[in-house]
């Protein structure tokens, strides 16, 4: 996680309370995190969360997800990219 410049602020609130907030990584951070490792579930998991963002009505943006997904094999994320 720490390896990722600026993690911090691509935090995204899930749940405020009265002790505490819990929150979730952004599609990015997330993407990130999982493409770093590379396993087919990871993978999966990166398509999942794409599919959680479109079924929730959450932004995705296009261009900067295929900005990051060109960074790692193509046929690691070409997948991920057929879902975008």
């Amino acid at each position: 996680l720490r390896q990722i410049p600026n993690w911090k602020s691509s935090l995204v609130l899930f749940k405020a309370g009265k002790k505490g907030n819990i929150f979730r990584p952004s599609l990015e951070l997330y993407l990130q995190l999982k493409l770093n490792r590379g396993s087919d579930t990871d993978i999966n998991d990166c398509i999942s969360f794409i599919d959680w963002h479109k079924k929730n009505s959450l932004e995705v943006d296009s261009e900067i997800i295929k900005n990051i997904l060109n960074k790692y094999d193509s046929r690691k994320t070409k997948n991920i990219l057929e879902k975008i």
